[in-house]
């Protein structure tokens, strides 16, 4: 949404408020690699996006923004939740290793209690 300042409403990363930022050249933000505004990845051809330089009309602070293809965004957040998921299955079977360990070490001091007796 454009405002009456010059700049786009969006959000800044430093300030954590939707306020209004400026667009300039990735090249005006001191970014030396890669000073250029279309790339392209090398080992998946398909994606490529366009970067822009921000510069918040709030706080001055600068950083980068890049548009790519809403279903690279949708892939993003998909694989995101997966990798939370695949997260909380992990930390499950940890705590589920811990506890067999914890009775594998009472079975064996059980059985070595009852090689004492007999």
């Amino acid at each position: 949404m454009k405002t009456d300042t010059v700049g786009t409403d969006m959000w800044c990363p430093e300030c954590r408020l939707m306020t209004c930022c400026k667009a300039v050249s990735p090249a005006e933000l001191d970014y030396l690699n890669p000073r250029n505004q279309r790339l392209v990845s090398s080992k998946d051809t398909d994606l490529q996006w366009f970067r822009r330089g921000r510069i918040c009309q709030r706080c001055n602070h600068k950083f980068l923004t890049c548009e790519i293809q809403e279903c690279y965004l949708s892939e993003l957040l998909e694989l995101r939740e997966a990798n939370e998921h695949m997260t909380e299955l992990l930390t499950k079977a940890d705590d589920a290793q811990r506890e067999l360990l914890a009775a594998f070490h009472k079975l064996n001091e059980a059985l070595s209690e009852l090689q004492t007796i007999g």
